[in-house]
């Protein structure tokens, strides 16, 4: 090695091993006596991009390792390098390139290969996967990579591939606070609430400050019906992170639902004092005030907004929101016209929009408006509800087929399961089983319920035995409705219909005296239902239809306009089965009685 090549050696070592003792400004320094001799070399620009990278001067870098591309481009670690700086600038569609280009050059670079598979993991989980198989077969020791895998294997819903993995990143990195917690989603995911609470306090005891592990030990203790250790995690989990909104709501949930009204809302109210100019913060603190609703406090926590963030399209369908509920529909129609043309594309503002236009009488305007959301959003359930009362509205003869509550509502009497002589000796242990999960006191405020309680998470995934057993009998009410539907390909029932199916939501209900569900439409499934356990006995009353499942009224208060189309009555061991763009409610009952429902959501399987 010449005298000026060794020079230039011993410098980039010497900058080198300044950047691993963390004396980021000393290989600056170092970096820039070279390049005053060795003018711009490739080795020179990249390294420095390395120091000023650690010292979060993350644009200097990025130019730095683009600038030592040009010099050289066949560079697979400056690739590398390059993707890690733009994807934390946000800007993922640039660095994917790199990272595969540092790939092409050097196929067993496992660190590319893990940096892209991350960057892939909301965007394209199978490839992602592919590569982190590759990345734990060449490394089985690295840890992360393993955690990393359990994450997107969770993703595939491949919940015994994502646990194994999570026990793997914990054995080879047990004072990792992310991999015990990640095992503890994993565990969520794989409902073994126990394990879960285990993996969560592991973490914690790791990195007792992380909001978000607090918010992991609140689920799980939650989904084991100790909900008042679970608002204690949520409190320390807000004492983190004030602006964490989903701890705030869950938190709050558990108050308003465990009979603690008096502090709900509380802990929205102080942060939003603690950190005044967090905006999202303030926006879901106004969101929560309307569902109960309090649309004046709603209002004053808006007007708080810095004058930047008032004219957003969401601020402006909470306004509009907001004055629906105080009556005011003009000054509504104003924030939802302006809305809508801040966001033309967002369905639920356009849904909000519909309605506000119906409760106004416009139903000609809410037609047309339905119609430019459904050409851009065929599926949404929200939206074909808001068309279906529309269409009636106007009068319109499409509405016989897309709401055809005589046909398209069906019900079947489900068989007992194996082991049980008759539907009545199962619903009867079915009910006791149910009751253990019913924990709380009050509705939850995001449901439609009201005057009785629902259970936490998805029941399905539970692993009641009783619970297992409904749900096999049930897929084969579900298969039989699905074999019966139409073959209209316009219909937006009928055009989703496959053979395969899944469950987007599950739950139980137990309506005490005076209990009914308030007239809803499910926005997330594509066939929605009802299952009686137990029903009151004035259900038998086939005038006054106590208790009775009722289908085409809506929640709009429209007055003459509204119009029951259909009651069902409810009888034990009987499934309800119907579009979920379809209205619907129940009658209140008012013995003692109770009513208990297992409900669920279907959507199709690719």
């Amino acid at each position: 090695m010449t005298g000026p090549q060794q020079q230039l050696a011993s410098g980039l070592q010497r900058a080198v091993q300044n950047i691993s003792r963390g004396e980021f400004s000393a290989a600056v320094g170092e970096l820039d006596g070279l390049a005053r001799v060795f003018g711009r070399h490739p080795d020179i620009l990249q390294i420095k991009g390395v120091a000023l990278r650690r010292m979060g001067r993350n644009q200097e870098a990025i130019d730095l390792f683009r600038q030592s591309l040009a010099l050289n481009p066949r560079q697979p670690h400056v690739h590398n390098n390059l993707g890690g700086a733009l994807a934390a600038a946000g800007v993922a569609s640039e660095a994917e390139p790199h990272y595969r280009r540092a790939i092409e050059l050097k196929p067993d670079y496992t660190e590319a290969r893990y940096n892209l598979a991350l960057l892939l993991m909301d965007k394209d989980p199978e490839t992602a996967r592919t590569l982190l198989r590759a990345v734990t077969s060449a490394g089985p020791t690295f840890g992360p990579g393993w955690e990393a895998l359990s994450i997107v294997l969770g993703k595939l819903d491949d919940r015994e591939g994502a646990m194994a993995a999570a026990q793997r990143a914990v054995t080879l990195s047990p004072q990792s606070h992310t991999a015990h917690h990640n095992l503890g989603q994993s565990a969520m995911e794989a409902g073994d609430h126990a394990a879960a609470e285990t993996a969560y306090r592991a973490s914690l005891a790791l990195q007792p400050r992380s909001d978000a592990g607090w918010v992991g030990l609140g689920n799980a203790l939650r989904s084991q019906e100790r909900n008042d250790e679970a608002i204690v995690a949520m409190e320390r989990a807000v004492a983190a992170n004030p602006s964490n909104i989903d701890a705030h709501r869950i938190l709050n949930e558990l108050l308003w639902q465990t009979g603690r009204g008096e502090r709900y809302l509380q802990s929205f109210a102080q942060a939003v004092g603690a950190v005044p100019h967090d905006s999202a913060l303030r926006t879901a603190f106004a969101h929560e005030l309307l569902r109960i609703p309090r649309a004046e406090d709603a209002l004053r926590v808006l007007d708080g907004l810095a004058p930047d963030v008032r004219d957003a399209a969401q601020i402006d369908d909470l306004r509009a929101r907001a004055h629906g509920f105080l009556g005011d529909l003009p000054r509504a129609l104003q924030h939802h016209e302006r809305a809508v043309g801040r966001a033309p594309g967002d369905t639920l503002i356009a849904r909000n929009h519909v309605e506000t236009l119906l409760k106004a009488g416009r139903h000609d305007e809410a037609l047309s408006a339905c119609e430019r959301s459904l050409a851009l959003s065929p599926l949404d359930q929200g939206i074909l509800a808001m068309f279906t009362t529309a269409l009636r509205l106007n009068n319109d003869e499409r509405v016989h087929a897309l709401a055809d509550f005589q046909s398209l509502a069906r019900v079947y009497a489900i068989d007992p399961p194996p082991g049980f002589g008759s539907m009545e000796d199962f619903n009867e242990a079915l009910a006791a089983e149910l009751r253990k999960l019913h924990t709380t006191r009050a509705h939850p405020t995001d449901q439609t319920l009201r005057g009785g309680t629902q259970t936490f998470g998805a029941l399905f995934d539970r692993r009641e035995p009783l619970v297992q057993l409904l749900k096999v009998q049930l897929e084969k009410a579900i298969a039989s409705y699905i074999g019966e539907m139409g073959t209209d390909g316009s219909h937006p029932l009928f055009r989703r219909r496959g053979r395969s199916f899944g469950f987007s939501g599950s739950w139980s209900v137990r309506l005490s005296e005076g209990g009914f569900h308030t007239n809803h439409f499910h926005p997330m499934g594509w066939i929605s239902s009802a299952y009686y356990v137990t029903v009151p006995d004035e259900a038998r009353d086939t005038v006054l239809k106590k208790g009775w499942f009722k289908l085409g009224e809506t929640n709009l208060r429209l007055g003459e306009h509204e119009k029951i189309e259909r009651h069902v009555q409810a009888r034990t061991g009987h499934l309800v089965l119907f579009p979920s763009y379809f209205w619907h409610g129940t009658v209140p009952f008012d013995t003692r009685d109770e009513r208990i429902t297992v409900a669920f959501d279907v959507v199709p399987v690719a």
